[in-house]
């Protein structure tokens, strides 16, 4: 719990905490599905795309392996958040989940160990609806870029507008020259 001097404050924050509790269980009610947590889930579902990008070639391999390394960002940021070194502990993570096992992290010692023994797991729906939405969230930032790159460069050139700056320079009187031009008679 959280100690604050303010009881309203302290009040706010405990009534907070009791309606993410149970939100948490009425989506527990709804769907009890589980799937294994601490990073294990992220990297089972990296190391199977990575080996299905390996039947496929060109453009959608390239866009698979991407989508694959994208997976590996929770996992990391949990080793990066426990104070722990990424770079080991993610290699001997991936290796570790290779084939059907289920190891993820354990940020209190900081060893790689299978999430069913840490009793860490994630709920399923929760993880679905995340990997949806981060997944619409770049494609909808990649048809942003398509239609700016298809846009054509340029558009409608400016017009040109001598002296549009004049009103920002400091008057001066015109040439002698320019006065004659202004008294001779123009022919139409």
């Amino acid at each position: 719990f959280f100690f604050f001097n303010d009881t309203a404050t302290t009040e706010i924050y405990t009534e907070q905490i009791v309606g993410s509790v149970r939100c948490v269980q009425e989506t527990v009610i709804k769907d009890a599905n589980f799937v294994p947590g601490a990073g294990a889930s992220e990297m089972a579902l990296s190391t199977r795309l990575e080996s299905y990008a390996n039947t496929v070639h060109g453009l959608e391999q390239y866009s698979i392996n991407k989508y694959a390394k994208s997976f590996e960002i929770i996992p990391r940021i949990l080793i990066e958040n426990a104070g722990l070194n990424a770079n080991t502990l993610l290699s001997t993570l991936y290796s570790a989940n290779q084939g059907d096992k289920t190891a993820g992290i354990d940020v209190e010692s900081g060893e790689i160990t299978d999430s069913s023994k840490l009793v860490i797991y994630d709920h399923l729906r929760t993880k679905i609806m995340a990997i949806n939405l981060a997944t619409d969230a770049a494609l909808t930032v990649l048809r942003v870029d398509q239609i700016i790159v298809a846009k054509p460069a340029g558009g409608p050139k400016p017009r040109d507008n001598k002296g549009w700056d004049n009103d920002c320079l400091l008057y001066t009187s015109p040439s002698p020259r320019d006065r004659q031009k202004s008294r001779m008679p123009s022919s139409a």
